[in-house]
């Protein structure tokens, strides 16, 4: 006998009622939920960090110097450093006093420099060496009769030879600090030398020279090194403002604060600022040397120079010239003399130059 299920009662009916509310609460709550969150997550997403503000350059210790730098502060866009550079000098005794050109290249190495020429004559000025040209025939000797690298014979050879990445350039040492021949100089490089450093799209870079050891060369009245410095720097910054306005943003004038550097070693090392100069009282030593290159590594490269890769010997060992032939040879820097010239070059550069790390 087959038995019939009995029809549900009102309590199931209630009870079903029931559940179904509470289900229907359920999803207003999780509905509720889920445009909360959303709303938060697109409330967080809106937020931006805060941004990297580079390290005042005014508060780096010169121990920091063995880090690459990055930035083009005062000087338009950064060359490739993976491209080795071309580098054309102009300037006199104070660049071939122990072969900045050569010293230079073996210092940076040629995966930094591909090449180099010069145009040097003792005592030139700027405007000068332009209608006197190369002086250094008698004076760079070689080390082999095949060899006759005395430089080009003029600037505007050398300009015009080819492409380069860099002139670097300087003037008699007096000339920047004193009025009239400042003048005579911004004159010279509008009408003379801007031409030609717009063709061969150069990079000129001015070298503030350092100030006398003693009032030689008839500079008292320049003032104490520091006084003399500080008007070799406004000169020198006068220059490369005259010239940055026929150059394009990317070939901007850099300076290599050389002379600065010497003021570093003279506030905290008097002793070591001394051995910076030659016998003359002008000239550098091989110490001044070493540390104008290090200058000109950093505002170049934006970068130290790797010290330890040859001894400070071994960068000169195919120079064309070092002191005057009979003058008395002068010490090269120790190990740790060459590290520490090359720690106040960094941060002197820095400093000058805003410099980020």
């Amino acid at each position: 006998m087959q038995t019939v299920p009995s029809r549900p009662g009102p309590a199931f009916f209630s009870s079903l009622f029931y559940l179904l509310a509470y289900c229907c609460r359920l999803l207003l709550l999780v509905t509720a939920c889920s445009s909360s969150i959303a709303g938060a997550c697109s409330f967080v997403g809106s937020v931006r960090p805060p941004e990297h503000r580079p390290t005042n350059t005014n508060e780096m210790s010169i121990t920091s110097t063995k880090r690459s730098a990055e930035g083009t502060a005062n000087s338009g866009e950064a060359l490739d450093s993976s491209s080795p550079v071309r580098i054309a000098y102009a300037g006199n005794s104070m660049l071939y006093f122990y072969d900045t050109p050569r010293f230079f290249s073996n210092l940076a190495g040629e995966r930094r420099v591909a090449s180099q020429d010069s145009c040097f004559r003792g005592g030139a000025s700027l405007p000068s060496l332009l209608e006197d040209g190369n002086g250094m025939a008698n004076k760079f000797r070689v080390k082999c009769n095949a060899e006759n690298d005395v430089g080009s014979p003029t600037v505007e050879s050398m300009l015009s030879s080819q492409n380069w990445d860099f002139l670097v350039m300087n003037d008699y040492t007096q000339a920047p600090s004193r009025i009239d021949l400042r003048k005579k100089t911004i004159s010279t490089l509008l009408r003379d030398y801007s031409p030609m450093i717009v063709k061969c799209q150069a990079i000129p870079v001015f070298i503030i020279t350092p100030a006398y050891r003693t009032a030689v060369k008839d500079s008292a009245d320049l003032g104490s090194p520091e006084e003399f410095t500080e008007r070799t720097r406004q000169g020198c910054e006068e220059y490369a403002s005259a010239l940055n306005t026929v150059l394009q943003p990317a070939k901007k004038c850099r300076i290599a604060p050389v002379g600065l550097a010497y003021l570093h070693i003279r506030k905290n090392k008097p002793s070591l600022w001394e051995r910076l100069f030659h016998i003359d009282d002008f000239h550098p030593s091989p110490h001044g040397a070493y540390l104008q290159g290090c200058v000109l590594h950093w505002t170049l490269f934006r970068c130290a120079p790797d010290c330890k890769r040859l001894s400070p010997r071994e960068l000169w060992c195919n120079a064309r010239r070092m002191q005057p032939p009979n003058d008395d040879e002068l010490p090269v820097p120790t190990l740790n003399e060459a590290e520490y010239l090359c720690d106040v070059a960094g941060a002197v550069c820095r400093d000058y130059n805003d410099i980020c790390l």
